[in-house]
Order: structure tokens, then sequence, then C-alpha cells
């Protein structure tokens, strides 16, 4: 089975349930209402303008232009008028194609090679066509990094509107705690794929997630734990101040998504008992707050298993009231959302007449804020009593729909989320990663979440269904990386569910999920361009693929090094093989591929590929790579080298590397190799952490940054703070002229390693600009944060281009690595837990190792030297163009 993808031709591995997609097939994920081919191709080109002239057609295409920008290296021009050849139009009007849209987030995309053109009734509509234009284009176009093109749109015609009205994707920040920034990333990749709710879990048993003005203890005490801790030692939990709800909430409005806080009643509300019940000094209760609790426990105790239905507030008393007020108040006027989800399930300790009290006096209070009350129908719509009002909404999770045909009978609308097919917090089936749980599926694989229909279920009619929702739950997750394994593929049906018409949805051999599953297998390239993580499940014929890096031969037609990065998801590094075909009639010769395998809960990411090979003659040269798994699966992709010649002025190769004073994987000092690898890896900027001076101890009396320097004739900026004088430093290495160098000391406690900043201004290849260099301190640490504060404010307002790198010690998902990421891109981040290396990065954190560039600074390509072992760390290498000073 083969297909055409990306301008790549690709193999599948042998599969039984899944099919390669025809070559023609536009792989959009939801499948759109309709969708008519055309002739010919649109190309992305630096002269591409996007045409947009109000204000929400504006916003639009500002998201548009930023989305394409690090990919192609291309600042798209916003510009107002009627569109010209070339052109990228957004129109806000009714283009008379989308009579049968309900909802008034459809879409009409028309694409010619000529122009593009896409009409919608409202922003939403337009920012949901533009996730269509950025799936016909190369799954490359999610990097976060220049890659070569050509950035080529397949002509069609698209009509398109969603099924249903509301679209979302739960995460649960209660059981364990996550940023604001990560949650940010879920709806990067959620909106994406047009859905338009995120529904926010922010309280239950085990943490409290948002400040609540006039009760600081709910995330002071409530704030503290997370599932597992036992005493918080192991995960210290975390809160969010209202003004980041607040941004959350526009980051979403801005990707066409609402914000559905909830906060569970009357039970799974622990945290909040732990924090109230010794409240005695809050004027806003009455002296007397133990009367809250209507729990198993009374006084109530900490509980950080997985536990539920024991905890519980008690409806008659006033305390209770004062708080789920400020609660219920604050959150509804700071969200979107037309609707507040009150919770209301496994509410064991009380009998279904307190149960019925308390929903009537909650829906009460979220009725005054003006939102429509909605609540898990198991609870809010089944328990006897219960009588909420016309037009809330009740959540369907229950095996059948039980619930949901109950909450029907109450005139309700339902939103459809069985556990049993909308539970994305199942374990996957055969997985060892210890993700997931396994209570309402036992192996839930991508069929499981794409073959059923929400307007099907007995009692509840297609008409009394408002729409969809994955649920993540997570008690079994802790870091980003593990909430988009179990995320992702599985969100892409829910997606499709709620988005495209309904189909005949019967199993893996159906012929809708295997047109999905094709489509789904589109989307492998793009996560992992993206550097977003996922389940490289055997339903879905993952193609292996390729991309160039932008090599180039030098002068004398030789060329060396890595010429392209490989998609294989989920195929191991021993599994797979390479030839390269230079395109000059010479033999074909064996690539190398390098990088780091699959693993339990991480897909593998791009692998490199590298060849050498010496052309007659010199020119741009077409070199065909066939990449080949030991299961059977093959892709063959094109790489295009640049004409040979030096690099021209402002083309800067900067690497980083923490030397670990100079050992190698077995911990025994060696220089040499340190220095062989930084010339093979040709930078021109070196920035290298723990390097000593003259140290006995560790360095043998060798002054490293010298004899760096003197080995690869570059000059040297050094400076070194911790232990004594010489030791355990940071230093500049560059083929350019240093004008002027200094450190700036961090802030460290008493009885701390000292920390610094290294800053060198430096001209090389006709540009000048500042680079930094730092090592931060562990997170364990308790002056990290301050060092990470005052590394941004150290940088920030630097006059022209700029680099920072170094070891930070921190994960991507770290407030100072995004606020670092604000005042620069983010090139790269690498594992420091290679095989063989001494010493694997300190848990949770992942990658550690950063280059950033300034703005205006372009980012050509970016690697890891995965096959360069040096120390206990990767070396991390990034080609940029540095803008003319003139």
């Amino acid at each position: 089975m083969s297909a055409s993808i990306g301008g790549t031709t690709s193999s599948a591995a042998p599969a039984t349930t899944a099919a390669s997609p025809p070559e023609t097939a536009v792989q959009i994920v939801p499948k759109p209402v309709s969708m008519t081919a055309g002739q010919g191709a649109f190309t992305l080109t630096a002269g591409t303008r996007i045409r947009a002239t109000s204000p929400e057609e504006r916003a639009v295409a500002s998201s548009l232009a930023a989305d394409l920008a690090p990919a192609t290296g291309f600042q798209f021009e916003i510009s107002s008028g009627s569109a010209q050849p070339g052109d990228i139009q957004l129109v806000l009007a009714d283009p008379g194609t989308l009579g049968a849209d309900t909802t008034h987030e459809g879409y009409q995309l028309d694409v010619t090679e000529g122009r593009i053109t896409l009409v919608a009734p409202t922003q939403q509509g337009l920012f949901h066509g533009v996730q269509s234009i950025r799936q016909l284009l190369p799954a490359w176009i999610d990097s976060s990094v220049v890659r070569p093109g050509p950035w080529r749109i397949p002509a069609v015609s698209i009509t398109d509107y969603p099924r249903y009205a509301y679209r979302g994707v739960m995460v649960d920040i209660a059981r364990h705690y996550q940023t604001p920034e990560t949650v940010e990333e879920i709806i990067d990749q959620a909106s994406s794929y047009k859905l338009n709710t995120l529904h926010l879990h922010l309280s239950d048993d085990q943490g409290f997630r948002v400040v609540i003005n006039g009760f600081p203890r709910l995330t002071e005490i409530g704030g503290r734990g997370s599932v597992g801790t036992q005493g918080r030692t192991m995960d210290p939990g975390g809160f969010w101040t209202q003004q980041q709800y607040r941004d959350v909430v526009a980051y979403a409005k801005a990707h066409a998504m609402d914000v559905v806080p909830e906060v569970d009643s009357p039970s799974h509300n622990n945290a909040i008992e732990m924090s109230e019940y010794g409240d005695t000094t809050n004027p806003l209760l009455d002296g007397h707050p133990q009367d809250i609790a209507c729990g198993y426990k009374n006084p109530p105790v900490w509980n950080y298993t997985i536990d539920v239905g024991y905890s519980g507030m008690c409806p008659n008393s006033a305390n209770t009231w004062a708080i789920y007020t400020a609660i219920t108040n604050q959150l509804a006027a700071m969200s979107s959302s037309p609707y507040y989800h009150l919770g209301g399930d496994e509410a064991h300790p009380f009998t279904a007449a307190q149960f019925a009290d308390f929903m009537k006096r909650q829906t009460q209070i979220v009725q005054a804020t003006g939102k429509t009350p909605m609540g898990w129908a198991d609870g809010y719509a089944t328990v006897a009593g219960t009588t909420p009002p016309p037009g809330s909404i009740a959540e369907s999770w229950a095996r059948g729909a039980k619930d949901g045909a109950a909450a029907v009978q109450k005139g309700m609308k339902v939103v459809m989320a069985p556990a049993d097919h909308a539970y994305l917090d199942q374990a996957y089936p055969n997985d060892t990663s210890g993700l997931g749980l396994n209570w309402a599926c036992k192996g839930c694989d991508l069929d499981v979440n794409y073959n059923w229909d929400p307007g099907s279920f007995t009692g509840v009619p297609d008409s009394s269904v408002l729409g969809v929702e994955g649920a993540l739950w997570s008690e079994t997750t802790r870091t980003l990386k593990d909430w988009q394994y179990l995320l992702f593929p599985r969100l892409l049906a829910i997606s499709e569910l709620g988005w495209s018409p309904k189909a005949s949805r019967t199993g893996v051999t159906s012929p809708a999920f295997q047109d999905f599953s094709g489509r789904v297998a589109a989307q492998g390239a793009r996560f992992q361009a993206a550097g977003v993580n996922f389940y490289p499940t055997s339903q879905v014929p993952w193609p292996i693929t390729g991309v160039g890096v932008g090599a180039t031969a030098d002068s004398d037609g030789q060329v060396s090094g890595t010429i392209a990065r490989v998609s294989a998801p989920g195929i191991a590094l021993g599994n797979l093989s390479a030839t390269i075909d230079w395109g000059d009639h010479s033999e074909p010769t064996n690539a190398t591929i390098s990088g780091i395998s699959p693993k339990p809960g991480r897909v593998n990411g791009l692998y490199d590929l590298a060849g050498d090979h010496a052309y007659h003659s010199n020119g741009s040269h077409t070199v065909t790579v066939t990449v080949t798994a030991s299961n059977g699966a093959s892709g063959t992709f094109t790489v295009r080298l640049a004409p040979g010649g030096e690099p021209p002025n402002g083309h800067v190769r900067v690497l980083t590397l923490n030397i670990h004073h100079g050992a190698d994987a077995a911990g025994d000092f060696d220089i040499t190799r340190a220095a062989e690898v930084i010339k093979a890896s040709g930078a021109d900027v070196v920035n290298l952490q723990e390097v000593d001076r003259n140290y006995s101890s560790r360095s043998n009396n060798i002054d490293e940054p010298a004899y760096l320097a003197k080995a690869l004739n570059m000059r040297v900026a050094y400076g070194a703070w911790l232990h004594s004088p010489g030791e355990y430093g940071d230093a500049i290495l560059t083929k350019g002229d240093i004008t002027e160098s200094r450190t700036q000391l961090l802030p460290t406690n008493a009885g701390s390693e000292q920390r610094g900043i290294l800053e060198a201004t430096m001209t090389v290849k006709g540009r000048t600009f500042h680079d930094y260099v730092t090592h931060l301190a562990y997170p364990s640490v308790p002056e990290a944060e301050q060092q990470a504060q005052a590394v941004q404010e150290y940088v920030a307002g630097t006059p022209g281009p700029s680099i920072l790198a170094g070891d930070l010690n921190l994960h991507p998902d770290d407030p100072a690595v995004r606020a670092l990421s604000g005042e620069y891109t983010d090139v790269w981040a690498v594992a420091g837990d290679g095989p063989g290396l001494t010493e694997p990065a300190p848990s949770p954190t992942e990658r550690i190792d950063y280059i950033f560039a300034s703005p205006g600074v372009r980012v050509r390509s970016a690697a890891v030297m995965t096959s360069s072992t040096v120390s206990d760390h990767y070396p991390v290498v990034a080609d940029l163009s540095l803008p003319s000073d003139r």
C-alpha cells in the first residue's frame, strides 16, 4: 500500500485494520461536509499576502500568519483590499453555501492555482477554515524551525460546518496540577481540530486550583497536593491566580474556544473541606465552619488516592453557601462559555433529598450569574427529586447513556461523553507506560473512540444532543507529554464525531474507520514536527516520510552530515535503514539514522538522516532518500541540496553543550573528545557549560576553554564561579571577533552553588550580535526560579539580534521557559538521558538544553547530535540567519 502525502511517497506497515489513504485524498480531520478537488495547486511564497479588512478578519489573518511563519520563514503582509493573484483572502460574510449550518461556525474555502478565498459568516468560521488551510499544507508546516518547502496547497473547494454546537475536551488540573502554559498547549492542539469548548475541572478531593478572593486558604491549603502525594512529598501541587485564569480564557477565545469551569458539588470536594474546615477567622464565614463537613470523615482528612464519593459539603450550612457562592460568582464572571458546570455525580454520603436540595440551591446561584447550569447527568438528572431548570445541560458519562435518557425526560439538552467511548484517560491495549486507567474500557484503542454515534442512544434522540466531549481525568498523568499521549490521536475521533456528518461507524473494517485512520495517518508527521507526543497505534498506517533540513554542498561539492529529518512513528531506531540516491548517476549509499527511539509513554521524535558524498560538479542537486523498516514499511522522499559554496554572510551555526567538566560517558576525563565533536559540528559559536580552568581535581590543571579555543582556532570568553576560582564555569567560543564580554552573577542563597550568565558581543560572518550562555540550578533549589527570572530581566531589551543558550535544568512547560520564549523563539531542547550517559536529567525534566533566538533571527534548521556522546548531555545545534545591521 502506498500513498503520496505532502510530496512524499510512503509505504505503510502491513496492517489488517487500516488502509493507506488514496493518492489524491485531502487529509483533513475532522472530515469536511463536502469537498471537490480541482486542478493544480496554490503555492505559498514569501510574496503571498493575506487580505483582511474587518477587525475580525484581521485577527484571524494574524493568527494564520503567525502559524505559517516559523516553518516557512516568511513574514506575511496583512493588507486590506481585493485579492490579487498569489493572495489569501479572508472574508467575513455569508458565502451562500451554508444553509444547513445552524451553528454559524461553518466556512467556504476555495483554493485555485491563483489564490485562496475563505468566506465565513463569523470569526469562528474563519478560524475553523484556517485550520483546514493548515492541514492542506505539507505536514512540516507545523515545525518550529524553517523547512525548505515548497509550500503547495492542492486546488479544492470545501463547504464545511459542524454537526453539533458543543465540541469539547475536558482536562482535569485538580488531581494533578498543570500550569496555564500546559493547558494553552492543549488549546493549540484541540482548536486545530475544530473543537470549540475547553471544560476545566478545577477542583476535586485532591486539589483546588484557582484563587478565590475572600478565601485564600482554598489555594494555600487546598492547592498543595495531588494524587499520590500522601503528605505532598512527591508532587507539590499548585494553583492559578485569577489573572492566569483570565489569560487562559482569553487565549482560548482567540482560538475559537470557550471555557466551561467546573467545581464539583456536593461531593468531590475534600480539598475545599480541608481548606475551610478550620477557617475560623474568615469574616465571610460565621466562625464555625466545621459545619460544612458532611462527608464520611468529620473532621475531614486528606486522601490522595484515586478514591471517589467520600467527601461532601453540607446543604444546611450557611458557610457552605458562602463558599460556593464566592466560587461560582467569581469563576462565572471570568469565564467565556454560557455554561457553568456544577458537577453533581458520585455524591454517596447524601440522601436523595439532601442531594436534590443542594442541587436546587447551587443551580439558583449559577442562574443568578447569568450562566446556564450544566452538570453530570448521573446525579444531576437521575437522583429522585432533582429539578434541573428547562434548558439546562446534562453531561452523560454512563454506559448506554441511561443517565442521558433521564436528562431528556427532564427537558435537558445532553452533551455525550460515554466513559467507554469518550473517556480519554483509559489505558491503551498492551501498553506498559503506566498511563491511564481501565475501569471504563480495558485496552481502548482508536476504534473504540471512533465507532459510536452520539445521536443513536436509546432515549437520547439526536435532537436532544448538544454535542460531544472527550474527558481526560488526571489520576495517572503528571506532565504535558502524559496528557498528549492519552489524548492523541483519540481526541481526533471525538473531533470528527462532533463536527462531521453522521456516518456508518461499525468497526475497524468499516469504510468509515478505514477512511478516518488514513486521514489520521497524515497527522503523524504533523505531531512529530510540532513536538506533540502521541500513541502510535497499530490501527493507523503511519507513513514513513521525511523533509530536508536545508543542507548544502561546500565549494568543492562535498556533502557531509545531516540532510533530512525522518518521521517514522512508533518504529525503533534499530529497525530502520536508509539509502540515498545522490542524483548524479553514482551508486546509492547507505545513510546513517540517529535519534531517540520510542519508549513506553513516549513516541519517538523525528530522526536525523545523514550521509557523505562528493559531487564532480558544483550546483544544486536533488537526492532521493528511501527509508525501510524491518516490518516491511518504507518511505521515499526527495531532498534538494543548494549549490555549493560557503554559507552567505549572516548564516551562523550555534552549538550549546554541557561538557560535564570534560568527562566522557564513562566519567573519565577526555577534553579531546569534546574538541572533536565541536569541530565536526561546524559551529561558528559554541556555548559551553561545566568547563574548568586549571582546577586539578577535575581537569588535570588544563585550562579547558583555552585548550578548546586553540584546538578549534576560535576566540574565547570565559566566566567561572562555582566552589573556587576556575571551576564549573561557562565559556563562549567563536570564529568571529569578540568586542566585549562580561559576567553577571545570579541570585544564590548561602550554601548553594553560585550561578551566573556570561555575555559576549561579537561579529561573525558580517553580523554583530549578543550571545548569552547560562547554567541554572536544579528546579529543587529554592533560588532556581529567581535565577530564571533574573536571566529574563538581564536579556530583556537587548538591542539588535541576540542568542541565549545553555543548560536551564527546566522543562519546557516551566513558566520561566515560557517567559524566555516571550523574549525569544525556542529553537530546540534535548533530554539529558541518552544511552550510556552518566547522569540522566532530573525527573520530571525531559528537555533541559536550549537555544533561543531573538525576534528577527531566522531559524533555518536545528538538530540534536544524538550520535555524538560527549558527556551526560547531547550537543544541540541551530543554523540561524541574522539580519543585516544596515
